[in-house]
């Protein structure tokens, strides 16, 4: 494998890596992937279809991160949330939530605004009573 070759093969793994290695964020930090929870490889393999070196990549990445802690002859697993780093992530997305909200408002166009009005929509015109979601069928 030439040079040029061998470094484009590298960078394409190191993209897998970080496809996979976001998908586990967000499903980590969404409360998905719950603390403790062992990390499938298996699953991993089937969702994004890559081999065990990408996944290995993503795996540590996300431990670098301090998202996955791995245990000798344990495996992999979702670190746990103390309430330290609960109060951390609450602050930081308090802090980053506006701007993106900035951002977002300059960003977007008439598509990205009228999701939003949908948005606003939909749960001011959904009942509240949950009976009335629920109707009662006859037996």
């Amino acid at each position: 494998m030439g040079d040029d070759t061998h470094q484009s093969h590298c960078e394409g793994k190191r993209r897998i890596a970080g496809r996979i290695a976001e998908g586990h964020r967000v499903r980590i930090l969404s409360g998905s992937l719950e603390p403790g929870a062992k990390v499938n490889l298996e699953r991993l393999r089937q969702d994004y279809a890559v081999s065990l070196s990408s996944q290995r990549g993503a795996i540590m990445r996300l431990s670098f991160d301090g998202l996955i802690e791995t245990e000798e002859q344990r495996g992999d697993r979702v670190a746990p949330m103390s309430p330290g780093n609960l109060s951390e992530v609450t602050e930081l997305r308090m802090d980053l939530q506006p701007l993106a909200l900035r951002k977002a408002i300059r960003n977007g166009g008439l598509d990205w605004e009228t999701n939003v009005m949908a948005s606003l929509y939909r749960p001011n015109h959904t009942a509240r009573d949950p009976k009335d979601q629920f109707p009662q069928v006859s037996q």
